[in-house]
């Protein structure tokens, strides 16, 4: 195979005749198959902590003019992003996790414990290259 060149089963050609990755594609599901958009994930296993909340913001354009917005889901509920050290027997991972602002307590300090409720990662393609998004329903602190 020529350097650069997918190899026929890691994407799609798109309308205009460029090839692209689909995250379908890497998890096995058909094109058209909306049943596997997210992998549940398991951390109840790891020590999990927070290291700082923040909103998720989105810029809107309205008539042509910038305008910063904080993301909602798709039940109107507007999102924070939660920093997150995965601690495992290897080392450390920090993850950043989306979640409904009313779903993350206020006491929620620095390097607090947390579990975590309904997470999912979410595998897409940024600028040719595979990322994962994590999302989760709701964080708890733990002791």
């Amino acid at each position: 195979m020529a350097a650069g060149r997918l190899p026929p089963c890691a994407g799609r050609t798109s309308e205009d005749g460029n090839r692209h990755l689909a995250s379908k594609v890497l998890v096995g599901v058909e094109p058209g198959d909306e049943s596997m958009r997210s992998i549940p994930v398991d951390v109840s296993g790891l020590k999990v902590m927070a290291t700082g909340v923040t909103p998720v913001s989105i810029n809107k354009y309205v008539d042509g003019v910038r305008q910063e917005a904080t993301e909602i889901d798709d039940m109107g509920r507007p999102l924070v992003r939660v920093s997150l050290f995965v601690l495992t027997t290897e080392g450390a991972e920090e993850i950043r996790v989306k979640v409904p602002s009313a779903n993350v307590p206020k006491e929620l300090g620095p390097l607090s414990a947390v579990s975590l409720v309904g997470l999912v990662a979410a595998p897409y393609v940024n600028n040719n290259r595979v990322a994962v998004s994590f999302r989760a329903e709701s964080i708890s602190a733990t002791k």
